[in-house]
């Protein structure tokens, strides 16, 4: 059972860190604009580091919770990671489409 409660919250946690990453991306570009990182070659202080960084350190801070969560309510939990990752796909989509 510990390792259906551990994928569970692995795939909440990575779900997340796509999500964030899109939520940033669209923040920053509403807040700070910036050269398409895509036309960027290269640079020490590119924001696309800065982004993955944070939200990587965010989502490491879901993983207990997650965990937690799934060990209390793995049904609820697993329905929630059901719809975590489409719903992740497509803001990361969205992000890209519309922020590149």
């Amino acid at each position: 059972m510990r390792r259906v409660e551990a994928a569970v919250a692995a795939i909440l946690a990575l779900s997340s860190v796509t999500f964030l990453y899109a939520a940033v991306r669209v923040v920053q570009a509403l807040l700070f604009p910036e050269p398409n990182p895509a036309l960027v070659v290269w640079s020490t202080r590119i924001a696309m580091f800065w982004r993955i960084g944070v939200v990587v350190y965010a989502s490491l801070l879901i993983v207990p919770m997650a965990l937690r969560w799934a060990r209390r309510d793995l049904a609820a939990a697993c329905r929630a990671a059901v719809w975590a990752v489409p719903v992740a796909a497509v803001t990361l989509a969205v992000q890209a489409a519309v922020f590149p």
